[in-house]
């Protein structure tokens, strides 16, 4: 009898060889710390893989971040870094090492999300998932430099606020809450933190959002909205990501929804525009567009970062983190429809 496919043996160890390379890759990159070219197809001389991206306030790169676990991967694994694209579309990629993430606190675990703060340049926050074992559950507040007469950039960390709650000391936050994604406003008092929680298990996504003052990063939470997309699709995330745009002044929400059925896909990605923020009457209020069109589907792909292009070829543009395949980053087309038609407000 002929056999088609693979053992649940043969698979088990294909990813762990898998993992055995990334670590290695890892360690390499540890050490050399320096710039890798990265192929405009696929990024894999570094198993790249993005969680959440934001571009830097000057030379066309973007900082990004990995949702490497602490734990079952080494402590130099990468976790954050920076991308560049050059105007003829080269890509380089340099992680960084983080020294210090705050007194007695342990490395980031699980990084999903990153967003630029609004006036204050390359200063941003980078969101872990949640809680896991009553560890964890941060968002830090980082400054990205570049090093004197070099190339090379580096990191500090300025601070962290937890945003949520631990209701018990060994608390994991349950996938469906989870952040995914991370957005900022500038407001009169200071500024507006957004979170995307993914849903997904039969639960919808949802957008939370509070008050943070800085420097000293205090988190109010103001309140939450439902966010959904196809619910009842297998493995559909009802937001793998969220971009805040200022469109003639209105503070409009892009929204990632990610099918993830398994790490070896089929994946599938939806970017659309979902809502704004308005004041109300001096507080923020989401409102949901009525209609919330796809402008991009993308199959095969596992889209968990959005940002703006700032390439002239394109506004916007992705990562994905494709599990087991590696990922990519890519530049966005124009919707293929009227460029004056909007989602109805």
């Amino acid at each position: 009898m002929v056999r088609w496919g693979l053992r649940r043996d043969e698979i088990a160890n294909f990813v762990l060889l898998l993992n055995m390379k990334k670590l290695l890759i890892g360690f390499l990159t540890y050490a050399l710390a320096g710039w890798s070219a990265v192929s405009p197809l696929q990024a894999d001389p570094l198993n790249f893989e993005v969680s959440g991206m934001a571009p830097l306030a000057n030379g066309g790169g973007f900082i990004t971040v990995l949702d490497t676990k602490t734990g079952p991967e080494p402590p130099w694994s990468t976790r954050v870094g920076v991308l560049k694209v050059s105007e003829s579309g080269n890509l380089t990629y340099q992680p960084f090492a983080i020294s210090d993430w705050g007194h007695e606190e342990e490395l980031p675990n699980d990084l999903e999300a990153c967003c630029p703060i609004p006036g204050r340049p390359d200063e941003f926050l980078i969101a872990e998932s949640g809680y896991y074992k009553g560890r964890f559950g941060r968002i830090f507040h980082i400054k990205v430099t570049l090093v004197p007469g070099s190339d090379y950039y580096t990191g500090e960390v300025l601070s962290f606020f937890r945003p949520d709650l631990k209701p018990t000391p060994d608390y994991t936050t349950p996938g469906p809450l989870q952040i995914e994604g991370l957005g900022c406003l500038k407001t009169q008092g200071g500024w507006a933190v957004v979170l995307g929680r993914r849903g997904g298990k039969g639960e919808p996504g949802s957008l939370s959002w509070g008050s943070l003052t800085l420097p000293d990063l205090e988190y109010k939470p103001v309140d939450e909205a439902i966010i959904d997309f196809r619910p009842g699709e297998k493995g559909m995330r009802s937001c793998a990501d969220l971009l805040l745009v200022e469109r003639e002044g209105r503070q409009i929400v892009l929204r990632v929804a990610a099918a993830d059925p398994a790490d070896f896909g089929p994946f599938s990605s939806f970017v659309c525009e979902a809502g704004e923020f308005v004041l109300d009457k001096g507080k923020l209020r989401y409102k949901p567009f009525k209609e919330q069109p796809v402008w991009w589907e993308l199959d095969g792909l596992k889209v968990e970062a959005l940002a703006p292009c700032r390439l002239g070829i394109s506004e916007y543009c992705i990562g994905t983190d494709d599990e087991i395949y590696g990922g990519v980053w890519r530049p966005l087309p124009k919707p293929r429809k009227n460029d004056n038609a909007r989602p109805k407000t």
